[in-house]
């Protein structure tokens, strides 16, 4: 039986191949998960780093950054914060 989805990414996982295949949705969350939680342990640690490393894509509630290279370079800020810190 052939498996037929729906258009664009509603799902979190989807049928593939008798399991399951992951959705790009299933990545992004995950990703925001461990970068949350990366900044939880750098705000623990260093408050201030915490701060600078935000800043850097997030200026304000409807002011934020919408350049995924800044958030990739965000992120090797925050993991190298992180080096620093421990």
């Amino acid at each position: 039986e052939k498996w037929r989805v729906p258009a664009g990414d509603t799902h979190v996982v989807y049928p593939y191949a008798g399991g399951i295949a992951p959705s790009l949705r299933l990545a992004a969350h995950r990703t925001g998960l461990e970068d949350a939680e990366l900044l939880r342990q750098l705000r623990e640690r260093d408050p201030a780093a915490a701060e600078r490393v935000t800043a850097l894509v997030f200026r304000g509630f409807d002011d934020y950054e919408t350049d995924a290279s800044a958030y990739r370079a965000a992120r090797w800020a925050l993991m190298e914060a992180l080096e620093r810190v421990d």
